[in-house]
């Protein structure tokens, strides 16, 4: 013999739409998870072939150093007079190089001026 026992709930159908809404903040966290682990592994293997790279890279750079001539450099004696004089020349020069940066936007400023454009939007509706 058998016995059931059965509960009554009140607002099943609150219950029912928390339920469904617990289960799709999961599902979108599972899915979250998965990205993440995706970028993680391609991150790995950009990370891997970088290290390839270099290290043919260096190996070129050895080969390179082996095949050029060796040549004894000459050190100049520079007086302090000469030297007091090409620093004013470099600070010039590097003044010069700052000022020439481009006038473009950054990254940064373009999503700043859309962010406006989409708040403006947003307050028009």
């Amino acid at each position: 013999m058998a016995d059931n026992f059965f509960v009554g709930i009140k607002d099943s159908t609150a219950i029912r739409k928390d339920l469904l809404i617990v289960m799709r903040d999961s599902l979108e966290l599972l899915k979250q998870e998965q990205l993440l682990k995706d970028i993680k592994a391609e991150k790995l293997a950009a990370a891997e072939e970088l290290k390839k790279e270099l290290d043919a890279l260096a190996k070129l750079a050895r080969k390179l150093r082996l095949k050029l001539p060796k040549v004894a450099l000459k050190k100049q004696k520079f007086t302090k007079k000469q030297a007091e004089q090409e620093k004013p020349a470099e600070a010039k020069s590097t003044k010069q190089k700052v000022e020439r940066k481009p006038a473009g936007k950054s990254k940064l400023q373009l999503l700043e001026e859309e962010l406006a454009n989409v708040e403006q939007k947003l307050k028009d509706i």
